[in-house]
């Protein structure tokens, strides 16, 4: 069922002409780095200053995923 669903979205990415995805997550928040990296994203960069959040700067990843 789940590599059915994986093949729809690759179709449907094609269809929509995309090759990449890219997310921001702040390195205060390692579950999402965890869920992004069983996706299959990958670490492309750090971004010192990647938000702003209640007047704090949050540091954080550049993340993508070649589809």
């Amino acid at each position: 069922m789940q590599a059915k669903q994986s093949k729809a979205k690759q179709s449907k990415a094609k269809q929509m002409r995309l090759t990449l995805l890219s997310a921001c997550i702040s390195t205060e928040n390692p579950a999402s780095a965890r869920v992004l990296t069983k996706a299959g994203f990958q670490q492309m960069e750090v971004i010192p200053q990647i938000a702003i959040v209640q007047g704090k700067t949050l540091a954080g990843y550049l993340t993508w995923l070649k589809l």
